[in-house]
Order: C-alpha cells, then structure tokens, then sequence
C-alpha cells in the first residue's frame, strides 16, 4: 500500500487532518482548487463534474450542484465530515473510471 493509500485510508478513522495533506491529495488525484472564499475551498474533477451533470442520483447530496467538492479548513485542520466526503469522491472516481474502461 502506497504513501497516498495509506493516507486516505487513514481518513476513515481519523477525526482531523491537516489542509495542506488533503490539499495535496486531492490535487494528486486529478483534483483541480476552483475557488477559495474564506474558509471554504472547491474542488473540481473533471469526470465528477461531467458524470454528476448526467447521473445527479449517483452523488450524496454533499457535492455541490455542479459536481464539485466544498472542504473547509479551520485552524489549518480539515474535519472528519469533509474528509469522509473526500473518500467517497476518490470511490465514485474510481467507479467512473472502471465503468469507462469496461466499455
């Protein structure tokens, strides 16, 4: 298992993580910082903003309306809440591209 494995698997169990590790991970995966406004950082991947466009049911209502993902940071430190949305964001990736390359 891999550094970046490892890492993501941890945020299933941990309470908090810092935003510069969840920056870093996210931007490692594909993941684009669109905007920042305050506390707030979105976060954009193509194949997520493409399939939530077609498949809206497919995604937990935690994403926003067009498919990006909102993490916000206090104190440098990113909550439980957000990085749990993280993870399930990296799955439905996963899932996308899976579905892509049985095609």
């Amino acid at each position: 298992m891999s550094t970046l494995e490892k890492t993501i698997d941890s945020w299933n169990r941990i309470t908090e993580e810092q935003f510069s590790t969840v920056k870093s991970v996210l931007e490692s995966l594909g993941f684009k910082l669109e905007s920042q406004k305050g506390s707030h950082f979105t976060f954009c991947h193509p194949l997520i903003s493409e399939c939530y466009q077609l498949f809206p049911e497919f995604f937990p209502r935690d994403f926003a309306p067009d498919g990006s993902l909102i993490i916000v940071q206090h104190n440098n430190k990113v909550k439980r809440w957000y990085l749990r949305n993280a993870v399930i964001a990296m799955e439905k990736i996963k899932e996308i591209e899976e579905a892509h390359r049985r095609r």
